[in-house]
């Protein structure tokens, strides 16, 4: 699921999509997971969204 196929997908998923990356940025963030990097792991939003939205979330 990317940007530009959003509307191909019924309103369940969209909404479950917005869920599953919420999760993926709040894992991405956590200050206590990645104290060393400063609670932030910004390029582990962009594997989430590459691969685990794409697994989880369908039409």
């Amino acid at each position: 699921m990317n940007g530009k196929s959003h509307e191909l997908f019924p309103e369940a998923a969209r909404k479950w999509a917005v869920e599953v990356m919420r999760l993926g940025y709040l894992i991405a963030w956590d200050e206590e997971r990645f104290d060393s990097r400063e609670g932030a792991a910004p390029e582990l939003a962009d594997v989430w969204r590459g691969f685990v939205l794409p697994r989880v979330v369908a039409r």
